[in-house]
């Protein structure tokens, strides 16, 4: 078996004990890649053809939210996978987020024909994707709540500084904010359910300026609300 072959399963055991033909596809078909730090490998609308996997180095996947700021969603270290790229591949959608290496990798490239066969042929690493994707969608949600959190003192300052009385939509305000109206609606009826404010139909009216400002570090409630709406 080829060198490189032999350090991809090293990193990722579920790829041993292929069937012959799939083992063949294997070292047919893929590609090895050293890509230098500071070397993008996937950027937002890009196709994704092959899956990424990473047998030395580190890679940052993050994903620039409307208002400009850069969110680092996760990275891929030796043995870890993807999630986007899976997504992308198995959906046949372009991929989403970007993706940079921040420490000199090598990497492995499977072609989405071959991840097919391998996942339809090989239950461990079927079954190695499946927790892969788990614990990525965790710690995206880790995320969501981190961004959400975030969002409610924004809001909740812009509110505070315009009013009493903001003749706005929640349209308006996600826009603002470089977030979802479904977002600012979620915690704006956090913030009423606690009497900071008062929603009324294209309007919002501050009514007590001074719990509003607290309600971001003493509602915990508020993150949740927040990533329900996500």
């Amino acid at each position: 078996m080829l060198p490189s072959i032999t350090g991809l399963i090293d990193a990722y055991p579920s790829l041993g004990g292929l069937p012959a033909p799939l083992a063949a596809d294997l070292v047919a078909s893929t590609r090895h890649v050293r890509a230098p730090a500071g070397q993008i490998l996937f950027e937002p609308g890009m196709d994704c053809d092959a899956l990424p996997l990473v047998t030395r180095g580190l890679v940052r996947v993050s994903r620039t939210l409307p208002g400009g700021q850069d969110v680092q969603l996760y990275r891929l270290s030796p043995g870890s996978v993807c999630a986007l790229s899976i997504h992308a591949l198995l959906a046949r959608t372009p991929y989403i987020a970007r993706a940079e290496v921040i420490e000199d990798a090598g990497i492995t490239l499977l072609p989405a024909p071959l991840l097919h066969a391998l996942v339809a042929g090989h239950p461990p690493l079927r079954m190695f994707l499946l927790s892969e994707a788990a614990a990525r969608t965790a710690a995206l949600v880790a995320v969501i709540d981190h961004v959400a959190s975030r969002l409610d003192e924004r809001l909740a300052h812009l509110l505070a500084e315009r009013g009493p009385i903001l003749v706005v939509t929640h349209q308006a305000l996600a826009d603002e904010l470089g977030t979802a109206r479904e977002v600012v609606s979620r915690i704006l009826e956090s913030f009423e359910a606690n009497g900071a404010v008062r929603l009324r139909r294209g309007r919002v009216e501050v009514l007590d300026r001074a719990r509003l400002a607290c309600l971001p570090r003493k509602t915990p409630g508020l993150r949740h609300e927040s990533r329900l709406a996500g």
